[in-house]
């Protein structure tokens, strides 16, 4: 007989198998499933007659809904990308949005703009959702388009609304499309279309925003730029070496090399706690609260993408190590003249994008562009002072209380001065620069030039510029009122070509032979540089310094050690313990023996004459290198040094029409 206990368990027991039976069909029922679920299950009870054509709607909004999710993921979170209003130049060879492939963009989350002014601009979750049913509404009447499929159907159409709910793991619209359908006494309005798209676009989103917030905050794709400079090979950064050949580069082969390093490297960051993590520590960017392992991520630099870099010290075009002799210490300058030493410590500013690509298992994507900035060496922002960059100061230029007439003039193709139209006029008083206007025609004397306030300032630099014109400068006086006239010069782009002049006969440059054309200008402060074997180069008309310099490497060449003897006058005393005597005493030192990879091996110095015809007219410019023997010794080395020093050996360059 069982006990009362017994019995209360037993019952227990069997309620709660009841209970869990019921539980499990309610769940197969669908009670448990959202509001939206049980809609849309509703919305597929559709009469018989009306099944083809509601079938149809509804798989076209569901392909339209899909397209649109795809959009606004590739394009980091917009159906419209934002407007650029920055146009790519030299100076700054970006806008709002990076060019991933042709035809294909993605925004910048982060950039900075050309005034360097750094904005970070992401959309909202609800404008997402705002643009992704706008593009549904707008695109829905392509479901339409086929409707003659269905002409035994009277069928009219209603304006479209959209709903659209963008969650952690699925995108869902709601869609009221209403159509109403007839056929012959059959009346039917097809209901709501409900359209669902495993897309991880909310996770995804959340990631974004939350890995653009650590990015702001510890600069971590900084910190991989500056450790890309300071170690990859073919970037001078800072060094010291042991060598006679002196250490040149340009600046576009350093810029290529770095972005040939940025794409090797960017592309192995994965984010901790995804499904990519990586095992690569150094790699592995710790940047989320908690892990996403449904997403994977990948980060990536294109060699085809703009990048903006910019060197100190150069010499234009130029990079070249610094002798350690220069330093004016006696003792130094005798080891580099036995060793050879170089020195090198290069200050850059880079900036460049990376694009983050995150995606879900189900082959989704989510991508935005941020923009990497390095100032003077530095993650993002200079905070030890900048290299010459003048603050505004908004008091000294909103206050301007002295007037100045500024007519801007450039020479045509005669020599003769002629007025420049739209020149902007700049005035630098210490070292606060503010625009004063620009230039521009006088209704009624026919006249070009600016008129109106200037900062009243002693030894100002007043400035003029243009496009197309090289910079004016002058030294003026605005504490009273006067007029002024600024040269602009013209610059015009050409093609180049450089040969080598060997023995009397001119050749293209060979493998292992980087030619150098430097061109200055004292007078304007003009300089340009070219360094490959063709190409194109800005000049202006003038009288140039034009010095030339051919290096030979991609081979080993031996230097023979040497005994060098120095000697010099001691004070003595004599053997009666007089002063005022002297010895001489020597000592011999061995160099050792080197072996180098690059040598100058040819070269020239001298002065250019480039008349204004030959500037107009003129459409490609080929420049001359004369080169010597490859050196294999320290005595040819000198040799080549001072025939490069020589302008009797120069050539001047060839300008074709």
């Amino acid at each position: 007989m069982l006990k009362r206990g017994q019995v209360t368990l037993y019952v227990t027991v069997g309620l709660v198998i009841v209970a869990l039976a019921v539980l499990l069909i309610m769940m197969r029922q669908g009670a448990f499933l959202s509001q939206w679920e049980k809609d849309r299950q509703a919305a597929l009870a559709v009469p018989e007659q009306a099944a083809e054509i509601h079938r149809y709607v509804r798989d076209c909004i569901a392909g339209i809904a899909d397209e649109g999710v795809s959009l606004l993921g590739m394009q980091g979170g917009y159906i419209e990308l934002p407007a650029e209003k920055s146009i790519p130049s030299l100076a700054h060879p970006f806008s709002e949005n990076l060019e991933v492939l042709p035809g294909m963009k993605a925004p910048f989350w982060f950039y900075i703009a050309g005034n360097r002014v750094q904005k970070t601009v992401t959309p909202t979750r609800d404008e997402m959702e705002t643009a992704l049913e706008e593009y549904i509404k707008q695109k829905s009447g392509e479901c339409t388009l086929n409707f003659e499929l269905f002409d035994r159907f009277n069928a009219s159409f209603g304006r479209v609304n959209a709903d659209v709910s963008i969650n952690y793991d699925a995108v869902l619209a709601t869609v009221d499309f209403p159509i109403k359908v007839e056929m012959r006494d059959f009346v039917y309005r097809i209901p709501k279309i409900y359209a669902k798209a495993d897309a991880r676009i909310g996770e995804m989103y959340s990631i974004g925003r939350e890995l653009l917030n650590k990015e702001n905050t510890d600069y971590y794709l900084e910190e991989k730029t500056i450790d890309i400079l300071a170690m990859y090979k073919g970037i001078p950064f800072s060094g010291t070496e042991m060598t006679c050949a002196p250490k040149v580069w340009t600046k576009s082969g350093v810029e290529q090399e770095l972005k040939k390093a940025l794409n090797a490297n960017m592309q192995f960051i994965k984010l901790k706690g995804t499904a990519t993590e990586g095992s690569n520590n150094y790699f592995v960017w710790d940047a989320l609260a908690k892990s996403h392992k449904a997403i994977s991520s990948t980060f990536r630099y294109s060699t085809d993408w703009p990048i903006k870099m910019d060197v100190y010290p150069s010499d234009g075009e130029i990079l070249t190590a610094k002798p350690f002799n220069d330093v004016g210490n006696s003792a130094m300058a005798f080891l580099t003249s036995i060793f050879c030493i170089n020195d090198y410590h290069f200050v850059y500013d880079v900036m460049h994008p990376v694009l983050v690509t995150l995606s879900d298992e189900n082959g989704y994507v989510f991508q935005f562009a941020v923009m990497v900035a390095i100032d003077n060496n530095q993650p993002r922002e200079n905070k030890k002072g900048t290299l010459d960059i003048p603050d505004v100061d908004n008091r000294i230029c909103s206050e301007a209380q002295g007037r100045a007439r500024v007519y801007s003039l450039a020479p045509d193709s005669e020599g003769s001065l002629q007025p420049v139209n739209d020149a902007e006029i700049k005035l630098k008083c210490i070292s606060t620069v503010c625009t004063a206007g620009k230039t521009s025609v006088d209704r009624n004397s026919r006249e070009t030039y600016f008129e109106g306030k200037v900062p009243q300032c002693a030894n100002a630099l007043m400035t003029a510029s243009k496009e197309g014109y090289l910079d004016a400068r002058q030294i003026v006086s605005t504490v009273s009122e006067d007029t002024y006239s600024l040269k602009l010069e013209p610059y015009k782009e050409f093609n180049y070509e450089i040969m080598v002049v060997e023995g009397g006969f001119e050749r293209a440059l060979q493998v292992g032979e980087t030619a150098i054309i430097s061109i200055s200008n004292e007078e304007n402060g003009f300089a340009a540089s070219a360094a490959s074997a063709t190409g194109k180069i800005r000049l202006v008309a003038g009288r140039h310094n034009i010095q030339t310099s051919l290096v030979s490497k991609g081979f080993e060449i031996t230097i023979k050690g040497k005994e060098v003897t120095h000697c010099v006058e001691q004070p003595t005393r004599n053997v009666l313990g007089l002063l005022g005597f002297t010895e001489q005493r020597c000592s011999t030192t061995t160099t050792p023996g080197m072996t180098l990879n690059n040598v100058v091996s040819g070269g020239s110095s001298s002065v250019w004459d480039f008349s204004r015809k030959d500037f107009s007219k003129g459409q490609k410019i080929i420049f001359y290198v004369p080169a010597t023997a490859v050196p294999s010794t320290v005595e040819d080395m000198e040799t080549a040094f001072a025939m490069a020093d020589n302008p009797a050996n120069a050539i001047a360059p060839k300008v074709e029409w």
